[in-house]
């Protein structure tokens, strides 16, 4: 009987022994941590960012929305910091990596007696001095601006109607974009592939008839934050002044 105790009370020690670790247990606290840079346009790095998140957690818990930015964290204080942490890092890796937003802007410059016509901006001076120097033209009007705006890596076409340039009431037609568009943060430039850039111009064939000649810009390209590239000319004729064609970039 008392070996059966003895048994007993051993079992009940081994037990309570292996209970024990039980009442160790570190608590748990819940942390929602936003992310800034990962999201929807970043759904394969994102999968492979919860991958390694939910395996640094196990077996606590992680859950991600990749709509709202948040990931929501449970466990131990100091797994959460760490996996935190660890997010933060994936986060800030992605703003290098997603997909920008390029803007080309299109200057049509024309030769002038005197600077007339449009509001010139201040910030195509210095291009507009080099013309003049270049071809001998006494001043520059701003005839058009045409707007590019894309995501890195993606075509981009657009087309319109050249202001002031009209005979017989028929305007000027133009038809600008490029192939794609790429940003390198390390040279701090815009790489654009295929850029081209057609014009229909008008042209007096009789008092009361016209006819239709195209010219274009055609060429790859690079162009360097707050540059201020001069492309070319477009000439309808011999006879006629040439358009001058600027460049500029914005990235976002």
């Amino acid at each position: 009987m008392k070996s059966l105790i003895a048994l007993l009370l051993l079992a009940v020690a081994m037990f309570a022994a292996e209970e024990k670790p039980a009442e160790d247990k570190k608590p748990e606290i819940s942390k929602i941590v936003e992310l800034r840079n990962m999201g929807p346009d970043n759904r394969e790095q994102f999968s492979r960012m919860m991958d390694f998140v939910r395996q640094l957690m196990f077996p606590y818990k992680a859950v991600e929305s990749p709509t709202l930015r948040t990931i929501y964290l449970r466990g131990p204080e100091d797994v959460v910091n760490m996996a935190e942490t660890m997010l933060r890092k994936f986060d800030a890796a992605a703003v290098d990596e997603r997909p920008r937003q390029v803007q080309l802007n299109l200057y049509v410059l024309a030769p002038a007696e005197e600077a007339s016509g449009r509001a010139f901006p201040a910030d195509l001076a210095a291009a507009a001095e080099q013309l003049r120097n270049t071809f001998g033209f006494k001043a520059f009007q701003l005839v058009d601006t045409i707007i590019m705006r894309g995501r890195e890596s993606a075509e981009f076409w657009t087309n319109g109607l050249v202001a002031g340039e009209t005979v017989l009431g028929q305007a000027a037609t133009y038809s600008a974009g490029y192939k794609s568009v790429q940003y390198s943060p390390a040279q701090k430039n815009v790489a654009v592939n295929g850029f081209r850039f057609d014009v229909r111009f008008p042209y007096q064939t009789s008092p009361n008839n016209f006819q239709m000649t195209e010219t274009s810009l055609r060429t790859d390209l690079t162009i360097r934050d707050g540059q201020k590239l001069v492309l070319g000319k477009l000439t309808k004729s011999a006879s006629d002044k040439p358009l001058f064609v600027v460049l500029t970039s914005k990235v976002e």
